[in-house]
C-alpha cells in the first residue's frame, strides 16, 4: 500500500523547477489509528501553522481547518494533540454524565437544559422542582 501512495504523489507531470517531491517514510495502521510519517516543505509549513493556530487560539485540545477541493468542496481537517479526546468524545462525556434523562428529551436536550438553567438562575424550567 505504501507503494501506490508513494506512486501516487509522484505521478505529477512534468513539476516545476526547484519541486521537491513529498515523500512518504512510513504509514503504520494499528488499533484503528493511522500513523503517516512524511516530509516535504509543505508539510513542516502546515505543522508549523497548526501549533501556532493552537498558541494563538489558546487551545486546550484541537483546532479545526477547512480546504476547498474543487471536487469534494469543503473538507474540514481536525488537529488534535496527542491523547487528548476528539470533539464526538467530548461531547459524548458531556451526555453521558446526565444520569436522569427526562421523559421525551434526547440526553443532548436534557444536558442543553440542565446547562441553561444552572448558567442563567432566571429560567425556572419546566422539570426544575420535579424528581427525574
Amino acid at each position: 500500500m505504501l507503494k501506490k501512495i508513494k506512486s501516487i504523489f509522484r505521478k505529477e507531470p512534468s513539476p516545476p523547477p526547484g519541486y521537491e517531491p513529498l515523500s512518504v517514510k512510513e504509514m503504520k495502521f494499528e488499533q484503528g489509528n493511522m500513523t503517516l510519517t512524511m516530509s516535504h516543505p509543505e508539510v513542516a509549513f502546515f505543522t508549523e501553522s497548526m501549533v501556532k493556530f493552537f498558541k494563538d487560539t489558546n487551545a486546550v485540545n484541537y483546532v479545526t481547518t477547512s480546504f476547498w477541493h474543487p471536487e469534494e468542496g469543503y473538507i474540514e481537517v481536525i488537529v488534535q494533540k496527542k491523547d487528548m479526546m476528539t470533539p464526538s468524545e467530548l461531547h459524548q462525556e458531556l451526555l453521558m454524565a446526565v444520569e436522569r434523562k427526562i421523559p421525551g428529551e434526547t440526553r443532548h436536550e436534557t444536558a442543553l437544559r440542565y446547562i441553561r438553567e444552572a448558567e442563567n438562575p432566571t429560567i425556572t424550567g419546566l422539570y426544575k422542582n420535579e424528581s427525574r
